[in-house]
């Protein structure tokens, strides 16, 4: 599949842009040896989440999440609501690059300069346009002292209860087995989910706050990522980021309970 008309897309750890066709993890699968894995391997990871291989679920996570941490970039175009995702471990001289490549890519098949892009890190999470990132946007965010979104008094942000809601969609799947965020994005989702998330967020972060303000503290993920993850008991989450103040973390975790998506009669993102 080409650029023009590919949703997904991996982007090697030395730039190469490679259509993924429908799904990540589909890609993984068919070409092992290209992702420095094996189908040996891949079934493994499967069987140890007691999945089907190719399936959408804990064992997907695990295996696109190591491959983002090996620098890897993943990158999917949700259509239906003219946004973009953009995943990385970190965003070195190299990733900027890549990135930027790519967006000049995609403006020169699709002329698509307007879309809103969220670039995801572990501790951050920013959108620009397709064309600005074409451009010289991120070697600017060195003077702009972008730091990872605190609670601040005047409580949870906007972008905190975004991050938690796209990690949601992104690890819950539909009556079919597809993830949520094939066709569903954040503005899909009700007044009522997003209310509890903020809800949830604040207190998980009041119980949390010693250790994720912590400068020395050892846990240096996404916490809204990994509160959703390890609330939800997928195969990743504080456990796997941050040794002991990890495991703290997943301990204030389990009191909060697990959370269901689902797509309601009235086509919104509702949960139980």
């Amino acid at each position: 599949m080409d650029i023009k008309h590919s949703t997904c897309f991996w982007i090697t750890p030395n730039g190469r842009i490679i259509p993924s066709g429908i799904t990540h993890i589909a890609a993984i699968i068919g070409n092992p040896k290209l992702f420095g894995t094996s189908s040996a391997k891949i079934r493994a990871t499967y069987e140890k989440h007691n999945e089907l291989m190719g399936t959408e679920g804990e064992a997907r996570l695990e295996i696109i999440k190591k491959l983002i941490l090996k620098n890897w970039i993943r990158v999917r175009n949700y259509k239906r609501q003219g946004t973009w995702t953009i995943n990385v471990p970190k965003l070195t001289k190299n990733i900027k690059d890549y990135i930027q490549a790519f967006a000049q890519e995609i403006i020169n098949a699709t002329e698509d300069k307007y879309s809103k892009v969220y670039i995801d890190t572990p501790k951050s999470r920013k959108w620009y346009s397709m064309e600005s990132l074409a451009h010289d946007i991120l070697y600017e965010e060195i003077k702009m002292n972008i730091k990872f979104t605190k609670l601040i008094t005047e409580g949870i942000s906007n972008d905190d209860i975004n991050q938690y809601l796209i990690t949601a969609l992104w690890s819950s799947n539909d009556d079919d087995g597809n993830p949520l965020d094939d066709n569903y994005g954040i503005n899909d989702c009700s007044k009522k989910v997003k209310s509890e998330a903020k809800k949830d967020l604040t207190k998980f972060y009041q119980k949390a706050k010693s250790i994720l303000e912590d400068k020395d503290s050892n846990y240096d993920g996404d916490w809204r990522h990994d509160f959703w993850l390890t609330r939800n008991g997928h195969g990743a989450g504080f456990w796997d980021d941050g040794g002991e103040d990890g495991d703290k973390l997943s301990k204030i975790t389990d009191k909060f309970g697990e959370v269901s998506l689902y797509v309601g009669d009235d086509s919104e993102i509702h949960q139980i």
